[in-house]
């Protein structure tokens, strides 16, 4: 007695039904609660990155541990902030300057700012 299509991905297992939104919507609230994420408005998204990021292992992302890594010895661990309005200033200034101003490997060694010119001058040509 043939149960499904012939071609079943794993013949001699049973087929497992899907879920329904509710056992689904129970999953997903369960998932929050043990990723501990209080976002009102969470997505499955956002819910996948929070536990595909955790802190201190660089191998999860190595994009956002660069940049933390970055962020951390250029102006966390080399200024001393006196209150958080200097600290929101010194923060502000290094992240206009990290986007700004400083030229990105990964952008051919142009800064952000040429890069976006660039790809502006070849979308405007195409």
């Amino acid at each position: 007695m043939a149960r499904g299509p012939a071609r079943w991905l794993f013949p001699g297992k049973p087929r497992i039904n899907p879920l329904s939104p509710r056992q689904l919507n129970r999953a997903f609230s369960a998932a929050k609660h043990l990723a501990s994420f209080k976002k009102p408005r969470s997505t499955l998204h956002s819910l996948r990155h929070s536990f595909a990021t955790r802190p201190g292992k660089p191998t999860d992302n190595a994009y956002i541990e660069a940049f933390n890594s970055r962020l951390r010895q250029e102006c966390l661990n080399a200024s001393w902030f006196l209150s958080m309005d200097d600290a929101r200033t010194r923060i502000n200034s290094w992240k206009e300057d990290y986007n700004e101003t400083r030229p990105h490997s990964s952008l051919e060694k142009l800064t952000p700012s040429e890069f976006a010119a660039q790809l502006n001058e070849t979308r405007k040509v195409t």
